[in-house]
C-alpha cells in the first residue's frame, strides 16, 4: 500500500498509444502511403501533393477538399490521443516522483519515531497536498483535451495541438493539408524575417519581387491580417494567442524600428517612411498601414495575451506623454519637462496618424487605451506651449482609445472592473476622473464631440446586457459620470460643464451646446437609467435596491429588492437634467423622455397592487419636478429674469408635448400611446436639431404647431396638477382596454381627425375650457373600475403633494431656488 494518498489515473497509456497509432495508420492509408509509414509525424514537402503517395497523388490533388477533410479528421484524432497520452504520462511521472520523495522523507525520520503515527502523518501531509494539486492540474488538462475533441479539427485546435508537439516535427501538417492560412503555425524568426525584409525592400527600394510578395504571398501581410482573426477567435473562446504568435507580432514591430544601419529611430519613423514612399502605390500603402495598425492594437490587448509592455518604445513613450517636473509646492500640478515636449509632440502626431488606419471595430488593450486617454486629456489644454499638436490629433487618438469599454470605465471611475484602483503612470498621477472628463468635454471639438462621446456611448447598451458583469460596469460608470457632471466646481464655485469658458455667446455655454454629440451620448445614458432614477434615493451610487425576498415588490416601481440599480438623489437629478436641457436645439426630446417615463410610472403603479401608496405618485412627481426645476434653473442662469425664464421654459415644455403627440400619432395613429413609445425612438429625435428633424420627416403628415395657451395651463396650480394626473390615468385605462373608443367618443373626450382620433396628451389640447372635460374624465374613471379609481385617486393625491413640495414656485411648487 502506498504511503501517499492520491487519486489513481484509470487511463491505460498502452491502449491510448495503440488507438493513437491506428489514426496514423488510417491517415497513411488515405494518403496512399505504405503500411507503417508515419505520415503524420514525418516531415515532407511544403505542398498538399507532397503528403500523398504517388498512386493517389493525381486523384487526391483533384479532390483536395474532400481528401484534406478526411486527412484532417485523422490528424485531429491522432493529436487528441497524443495529448491524452502525454498528459497521462506526465501525471504518472509526477506522482511517482512525489512517492519517491515521500518515501525518502519517511526514511529520514529517526528509527525510534518511525512507528509514531503523528510523526509520519506530519511528513505525509504536504506530499498529500501536492498530489491533490497534481490531480487538479491533470483534470484541467483533461478538460482541455475534451474541449479540443468537442470542437473538432478547427484551425485553432489543430494549431494548438501542433504547437504542443503532438505532430512531432511536422508542425505545418495542418496548413499543408488544407492550404488554409488559418492552420499555419507561426515561426517567430522565419515569419518576422519574411515580412520585414519585403517591407523594407518595397518601401525603401521599390523591389518588384517584394512588392509582389506583399500583395500575394500568404506569409507576409496576409499572415499579419490573419493574426487579427486569430485574436478575435481567442477572445471569443476566452483564450489567448499562442506564445509564438505574440512573439511574432512583437518581433515585427521591433525590427521595423531599426534602420538596418545600426540605428533605432523607432517604429513610428518607419510608418512615416511608408507614408512618404514613392516606391509603392496607394493601395499597397493603405494595406500596410491598416495591417500594422490592426496588429498593434491586437498586440496591446491584454485579453489575448498582449499588453502595453510589448509595444515599441516610441509608441509607449508617446502614449504616456512627456516627462514631468516636480511640483513647486504640495498640491501643484506638476509641469512638463519642456526639453522632452518637442519629441513627444512629434511622436504623438505620428501615432495619431498611424492609429487612424486601424479597423474601427478593433480595440486596443486597456492599459494602452487608458494611457492614451489620460495623456490626451492632460495635454489637450496646454496650448501655451510651442508646437502643441493640432486638436484633430487628439480627436483621432480618442476615437481609437474609447473603443475599449474597460478603459472608459477606468477614466470615469479610476478603477478597474474588479473595483481596485487601476495602476497610474507617474506622468498621470495628478489626474483625477473629474479633471479628465472636464478637459475632454469643455473644449469645442471640430467634430462637435463625435470622437469623445465614445467615452460614454457604450454605457446605455451595456446597461441592458445579458452579462451581470457588463451591467455592473456600466452602472458604476454611469454613477461616476453623473457625479462628476453634477458636483464638480471650478475656482469660482461654478459647474464647469454648465458654464464653460468658451466664448461667442452673451452667457457661458454648456458642454451640451459646444459639443452636441456629447449631449446625445449623455441623453442615451439618462434614457438607459430612467427606471433606476425612479428609486427614491438620498445617497448616490450604484448598489442593490432596498428590500429583500419578503418585501421585494412593495418598494420600487421597476426593481425587486436586492437588484443592482443606479441611485440618484433629486438634487443631482435636477442638475443632470439641467445640463441635458441646456441646448435648446436638442432639449425637447429630453422633455419628451420625461413625459414618456411619467406615463410608464403611472402604469407600473396601477399594475402592481403590492406597491406602497406613495411610491407611484411620488416617483412621477419627483421626475416632473426635476424637469421643471431644471428648465427654470437653466433659463434663470441665462436670463436673470423670472418671467423670461418661465416663458422660455414653457416653450420648451410645449415643444416636448408636441414631440410626444407627433411621435405617438406617427407611430400608429390613434392606437399608439405615449407610454408605448420606445426610449430609442425619442432619442433618435436627437440625430439633428428638433426643428430640422420634424421639417424633414413629419411636417407634411402632421400639423406641428404650438399650443397657444400652454403658458396658462402648465402645472402651476393644484387644479392643473390634478387634471394632468387624471388625464394620464384615463389614457392608461384605455391602453388596458378597460374603456373603448366609442365611450370616449360619446363623452366628447377625443381629439384629432379620422384614424388619428386620440385622447389629448395635455388638457390644453381640448378646444375649450378644460374644467368640463376633466369632470367627465374623473366620473368616467370611477364608473369603469371603482377599485382602480381608488388607486388612481391615491396616485393623484401623492403626485400633487410631492410635486408641490419639490417644484419651484414658477411651476406651482414651494421649493426655494
Amino acid at each position: 500500500m502506498s504511503l501517499l494518498n492520491y487519486t489513481e489515473c484509470e487511463f491505460d497509456a498502452g491502449q491510448i498509444e495503440k488507438a493513437r497509432d491506428e489514426f496514423q495508420a488510417l491517415h497513411a492509408k488515405i494518403a496512399g502511403r505504405s503500411e507503417g509509414y508515419e505520415s503524420i509525424t514525418s516531415r515532407v514537402g511544403s505542398e498538399f501533393s507532397d503528403l500523398i503517395g504517388d498512386g493517389l497523388k493525381r486523384l487526391a490533388t483533384e479532390n483536395q477538399a474532400a481528401w484534406g477533410s478526411a486527412l484532417l479528421a485523422c490528424l485531429h484524432g491522432y493529436g487528441v490521443l497524443d495529448k491524452t497520452l502525454t498528459d497521462t504520462n506526465w501525471y504518472e511521472a509526477r506522482i511517482a516522483d512525489v512517492k519517491y520523495r515521500l518515501s525518502s522523507a519517511v526514511n529520514a525520520i529517526p528509527s525510534v519515531e518511525q512507528d509514531s503515527y503523528t510523526r509520519v502523518e506530519s511528513v505525509r501531509r504536504s506530499f498529500d497536498a501536492e498530489a491533490r494539486t497534481l490531480w487538479t492540474k491533470f483534470e484541467e488538462r483533461c478538460q482541455e483535451t475534451e474541449d479540443t475533441l468537442k470542437d473538432g479539427p478547427t484551425p485553432q485546435r489543430i494549431r494548438q495541438l501542433s504547437e504542443g508537439g503532438h505532430f512531432g516535427d511536422n508542425q505545418q501538417i495542418g496548413y499543408r493539408t488544407t492550404g488554409d492560412i488559418n492552420y499555419y503555425v507561426v515561426d517567430e524568426d522565419f515569419n518576422t524575417a519574411v515580412l520585414t525584409v519585403h517591407l523594407f525592400d518595397a518601401v525603401f527600394r521599390g523591389h518588384d519581387g517584394s512588392i509582389d510578395m506583399l500583395k500575394t504571398d500568404p506569409m507576409t501581410l496576409a499572415l499579419l491580417e490573419n493574426m487579427i482573426l486569430r485574436a478575435e477567435q481567442a477572445r471569443e473562446s476566452g483564450t489567448e494567442l499562442s506564445a509564438g504568435e505574440l512573439a511574432y507580432l512583437q518581433s515585427v514591430y521591433d525590427v521595423l524600428g531599426r534602420d538596418g544601419r545600426g540605428h533605432e529611430p523607432g517604429f513610428l519613423w518607419f510608418m512615416g517612411e511608408v507614408a512618404d514612399s514613392d516606391h509603392i502605390d496607394d493601395e499597397l500603402r493603405a494595406t500596410i498601414q491598416r495591417r500594422l495598425a490592426d496588429g498593434m492594437l491586437v498586440l496591446s490587448d491584454e485579453e489575448v495575451g498582449g499588453g502595453m509592455s510589448r509595444l515599441p518604445e516610441d509608441v509607449r513613450r508617446a502614449a504616456v506623454g512627456p516627462d514631468r517636473i516636480e511640483p513647486s509646492r504640495e498640491g501643484d500640478d506638476p509641469g512638463i519637462d519642456v526639453s522632452s515636449y518637442s519629441g513627444w509632440s512629434n511622436d504623438w502626431q505620428d501615432l495619431s496618424e498611424f492609429l487612424t488606419h486601424s479597423d474601427p471595430e478593433l480595440q486596443g488593450g486597456t492599459e494602452f487605451s487608458t494611457s492614451l486617454l489620460r495623456t490626451g486629456s492632460d495635454m489637450l489644454l496646454r496650448s501655451t506651449l510651442d508646437g502643441v499638436p493640432p486638436v484633430e490629433t487628439f480627436q483621432d487618438v480618442i476615437e481609437v482609445a474609447t473603443r475599449n469599454k474597460e478603459a472608459n470605465h477606468v477614466i470615469l471611475t479610476g478603477e478597474g472592473s474588479d473595483g481596485k484602483n487601476y495602476p497610474v503612470h507617474e506622468n498621470h498621477e495628478h489626474l483625477t476622473p473629474a479633471r479628465m472628463v472636464e478637459n475632454l468635454y469643455t473644449i469645442p471639438w471640430p467634430d462637435e464631440g463625435e470622437a469623445v462621446r465614445g467615452l460614454t456611448d457604450w454605457i446605455s447598451a451595456d446597461a441592458d446586457s445579458d452579462s451581470q458583469e457588463d451591467r455592473d460596469r456600466a452602472g458604476r460608470s454611469a454613477s461616476a459620470l453623473i457625479e462628476i457632471l453634477t458636483t464638480t466646481e471650478n475656482e469660482d464655485g461654478d459647474n464647469p460643464f454648465l458654464d464653460t469658458a468658451v466664448g461667442g455667446k452673451d452667457y457661458q455655454p454648456s458642454v451640451a451646446e459646444i459639443n452636441p454629440e456629447v449631449l446625445k451620448s449623455l441623453a442615451s445614458v439618462y434614457g438607459a437609467y430612467l427606471d433606476d432614477i425612479s428609486i427614491d434615493a438620498n445617497e448616490r451610487g450604484y448598489r442593490a435596491a432596498a428590500g429583500g425576498d419578503d418585501d421585494q415588490d412593495d418598494l420600487h416601481l421597476f426593481h425587486r429588492g436586492g437588484e443592482m440599480a443606479l441611485h440618484l438623489p433629486q438634487e443631482e437629478h435636477e442638475k443632470f437634467l439641467q445640463l441635458l436641457l441646456s441646448n435648446e436645439e436638442y432639449s425637447a426630446p429630453i422633455v419628451s423622455l420625461v413625459e414618456h417615463q411619467e406615463r410608464r410610472i403611472l402604469n407600473a403603479h396601477l399594475d402592481k397592487d403590492t406597491l406602497g401608496d406613495k411610491v407611484g405618485g411620488a416617483g412621477a412627481a419627483d421626475l416632473r419636478s426635476a424637469m421643471s426645476n431644471a428648465l427654470i434653473a437653466e433659463y434663470m442662469d441665462r436670463h436673470d429674469d423670472v418671467e423670461t425664464a418661465r416663458e422660455k421654459a414653457n416653450q420648451m415644455v410645449q415643444t416636448g408635448y408636441n414631440i410626444v403627440i407627433a411621435s405617438t400619432v406617427q407611430s400608429a395613429g390613434s392606437k399608439a400611446t405615449p407610454a408605448g413609445i420606445a426610449v430609442e425612438t425619442l432619442l433618435r429625435l436627437m440625430e439633428q436639431p428638433v426643428k430640422d428633424y420634424y421639417d424633414d420627416k413629419y411636417e407634411e403628415s402632421i400639423g406641428f404647431t404650438y399650443i397657444k395657451d400652454m403658458d396658462e395651463h402648465l402645472l402651476n396650480n393644484p387644479s392643473n396638477i390634478r387634471d394632468h394626473a387624471n388625464l394620464q390615468v384615463l389614457q392608461s385605462m384605455w391602453d388596458r382596454g378597460m374603456v373603448d373608443e366609442e365611450t370616449l367618443e360619446d363623452k366628447g373626450l377625443l381629439i384629432g381627425h379620422g384614424d388619428e382620433r386620440r385622447l389629448p396628451t395635455s388638457t390644453v389640447e381640448w378646444d375649450s375650457a378644460a374644467t368640463g372635460y376633466v369632470s367627465r374624465v374623473d366620473t368616467l374613471i370611477n364608473e369603469i373600475d371603482p377599485e382602480l379609481g381608488d388607486r388612481a385617486a391615491t396616485y393623484i393625491q401623492h403626485f400633487q403633494e410631492r410635486y408641490e413640495q419639490g417644484a419651484a414656485p414658477e411651476w406651482g411648487g414651494k421649493k426655494k431656488h
